[in-house]
């Protein structure tokens, strides 16, 4: 059950992932930009894999682990309070982005595996706090399209498996993957049917 001080999401953590996140696309751009050549040429140069980690492992993770912060609380209804044990996850976390860039950069890689290691220990104890969190948040009401173009086909014993709080699901004759583009008058459809008993 959510209280008054996990009802709102975080502040300041989802800020330093943010933060880090936008200054590594900064970084990696401004590397770019200024010195060409490292992303010219082959590919697996140092430079340029300096660069690939600062928009993969920089940008996206920590985009990523700073936005679950904020989602999490307010879409998935999950608590998660940040505890000291997340800055220093954050703190492992940075740390090991630089110390990886800056090996890959130098092309001196002889603490790359500390590193990494000090990366990956960061990231999996948020990935664990995300996973244990998710685990315990509020089922939430589904309502299900099916359309028989899609990729997989999803009957209706697969969609009450996968959700336990199935409140709708209607199979159509036509549509796709991307069913809000190719028929958006039978999506939205579903979704006033299958969240008009919801309303109060």
């Amino acid at each position: 059950m959510m209280n008054a001080s996990t009802r709102h999401p975080a502040r300041t953590l989802p800020l330093l992932y943010f933060g880090t996140a936008h200054l590594s696309l900064g970084v990696a751009a401004a590397a770019a930009a200024c010195w060409p050549q490292a992303a010219a040429g082959f590919f697996y140069h140092s430079w340029m894999v300096a660069i690939v980690h600062l928009v993969t492992l920089g940008w996206i993770t920590f985009s990523i682990l700073g936005a679950i912060f904020i989602v999490g609380p307010i879409a998935l209804r999950m608590e998660m309070p940040v505890r000291g044990a997340d800055y220093a996850a954050f703190g492992f976390a940075a740390t090991g982005l630089v110390g990886m860039v800056a090996h890959f950069w130098i092309a001196e890689f002889g603490g790359m595996a500390w590193s990494a290691g000090t990366v990956a220990c960061g990231v999996l104890y948020m990935t664990t706090r995300i996973v244990t969190a998710v685990r315990r948040a509020a089922v939430q009401p589904v309502a299900f399209s099916a359309f028989p173009d899609e990729v997989v086909q999803s009957p209706l014993s697969w969609a009450e498996q996968a959700y336990p709080k199935l409140i709708y699901y209607k199979k159509h004759d036509k549509g796709g993957h991307f069913a809000a583009w190719e028929q958006p008058q039978l999506l939205s459809e579903d979704l006033r049917a299958g969240f008009r008993p919801l309303r109060k």
